[in-house]
């Protein structure tokens, strides 16, 4: 008799879990699908393995832009500076007419002295 209800336990055991297998079963069916979907993103992974590298020249280009920027900015002062030196040392045409009449004075004054002598 313990064998018998073994047997029967055993049989009502094997009911239930097949019962709780089918919707399993049927998930599995919906999982299919997706797993062509993840075998069409494996070339994807292997793109996102490349993302370190790419993001490192990217960094590396910013760092060149910035240093090429500052040096732009540091030419771009150096040249005004060095016109703005340029300028002051460059007489204006206010300088030259005064200097053209004060050499004009110093030449009539020694014209005057020459004729005294």
């Amino acid at each position: 008799m313990d064998q018998d209800l073994i047997n029967a336990i055993r049989i009502v055991v094997k009911e239930e879990i097949t019962e709780q297998l089918i919707p399993i079963k049927e998930q599995l069916k919906d999982l299919a699908p997706m797993k062509e979907q993840l075998k069409e993103l494996e070339p994807m992974k292997e793109q996102l393995k490349e993302l370190p590298s790419i993001k490192e020249q990217l960094t590396h280009m910013q760092h060149q832009l910035d240093r090429m920027e500052y040096s732009q900015t540091h030419d771009v002062l150096s040249l005004l500076t060095m016109i703005d030196t340029k300028l002051e040392q460059t007489a204006t045409k206010e300088d030259i007419a005064y200097l053209a009449r004060r050499i004009g004075e110093h030449d009539l004054e020694l014209d005057r002295l020459k004729r005294i002598k």
